[in-house]
């Protein structure tokens, strides 16, 4: 198991540079939310803004897409806790690579066509929106911290790809023969009663039902489980040592976080 001590503090900023060499380490142990019908799909291949880092939680950012209240101060400087450790997860600057450079704080986030969400992923203007409350008032810790990294790396897609559903025929090749993914992650809203976010690694290749969905659901869950702590992290190497599928999705998600990074080697 890959030591616990990889989330000591001391360590937490260099938690990414070890992206590479994860999922070797734990697969040869033993060897609410969408945007998957991107509305803005068709303004594909323009860069995203840059800029430093900033967070935004006192105005409405205008969206024709959502809508949302401005956090209460409570549950706000909770969650801007979690999410501060979970950022300095990423080398400097990760964010503005991955088109995130501003965050703005959310609740009771709402998308027009499907209802509340947990996080609207904007990479088009630089920007990642979540929902201190997660998707209608789940404000479980552990799930909103894998919700950050979840919808960080939908950002980190359109940077790398300038598309937020790509179609990798490389990453395709990693599943069964025959397999085919879903109609994309807004499908879960419709089927409310299939139990999508469930980590039973349900089939070959697979940590849930939901990363079934779509190739950039797929690899989101990956990174979410990598990133998200010790707990899900124990949990995906189980993955990893019993399923080649998950364990080569996990060395290509890894390499593809290494080059936007531009941490290759570590």
């Amino acid at each position: 198991m890959f030591p616990e001590a990889i989330y000591d503090s001391r360590m937490i900023k260099r938690i990414i540079l070890c992206l590479i060499t994860i999922p070797f380490i734990v697969c040869t142990q033993k060897q609410n939310e969408d945007h998957s019908d991107w509305i803005l799909f068709g303004l594909l291949f323009l860069p995203c803004p840059g800029g430093e880092q900033r967070i935004v939680s006192d105005q409405i950012i205008k969206n024709t897409i959502i809508d949302y209240e401005l956090p209460a101060s409570g549950i706000l400087l909770s969650y801007r806790t979690i999410l501060q450790t979970e950022l300095a997860k990423y080398p400097e600057n990760y964010t503005t690579k991955a088109c995130a450079s501003r965050i703005v704080l959310t609740q009771n986030l709402r998308r027009s066509d499907i209802g509340y969400v947990a996080a609207f992923p904007d990479p088009l203007q630089g920007t990642l929106f979540l929902s201190v409350n997660g998707q209608a008032g789940n404000s479980d810790t552990n799930y909103l911290i894998r919700v950050i990294h979840h919808e960080l790396h939908h950002n980190a897609e359109y940077a790398m790809y300038r598309n937020m559903r790509s179609a990798d025929p490389a990453w395709e090749n990693l599943n069964t023969p025959g397999f085919i993914y879903g109609s994309g992650g807004s499908e879960a809203y419709f089927n409310p009663n299939i139990p999508w976010s469930a980590l039973t690694n349900p089939r070959p290749g697979f940590v849930n039902l939901y990363s079934t969905l779509s190739q950039e659901e797929d690899r989101a869950e990956i990174v979410s489980l990598l990133m998200g702590g010790t707990t899900y992290f124990t949990l995906f190497s189980g993955f990893c040592g019993q399923d080649e599928i998950v364990r080569n999705k996990a060395r290509k998600v890894s390499e593809m976080l290494s080059n936007l990074s531009g941490t290759t080697g570590y």
